[in-house]
């Protein structure tokens, strides 16, 4: 069963899909209230990692989160490494490569959090994946 979520001005496209083991945000992050905003997400995520697939995969394009988004994103990805026993997790972290403090912010979260594999993808913003292509198209 898979989580969609579409984005609005100040939150971010985000599908959660457990059945491919694999979560994607997408756009920035600047909710009024991020506890609310991700309570969904967070349910979702704890109940995929009382099972989880052998691997999963976390894969975000951030243009820009405020510190209370970065607390929850923290969250999310120790939620996954406290249950590394269970799944591997690779995070790929796409960002522009003019874009020094997202590239700081994935060695933050990789230097606190080492038992992910955090895969720090920079490219040119106009080359950066559209991630919702990722998504299959429910009919």
């Amino acid at each position: 069963m898979a989580v969609q979520i579409n984005p609005t001005e100040k939150t971010p496209f985000v599908h959660l899909c457990s059945d491919q083991a694999q979560f994607i945000f997408d756009g920035i992050i600047l909710p009024e209230d991020a506890v609310e905003f991700f309570g969904p997400i967070n349910t979702y995520i704890g109940t995929y990692l009382k099972d989880p697939a052998p691997n999963s995969e976390i894969i975000c394009k951030l243009e820009y989160f405020n510190t209370s988004a970065s607390r929850m994103l923290f969250a999310m990805f120790k939620a996954f490494q406290d249950a590394n026993h269970q799944t591997k997790t690779r995070v790929i972290w796409y960002y522009d490569e003019d874009d020094d403090a997202m590239e700081e912010v994935a060695e933050e979260f990789q230097e606190i959090l080492p038992d992910l594999n955090f895969v720090k993808t920079p490219k040119a913003f106009e080359d950066l994946p559209n991630l919702r292509k990722l998504v299959p198209i429910e009919s």
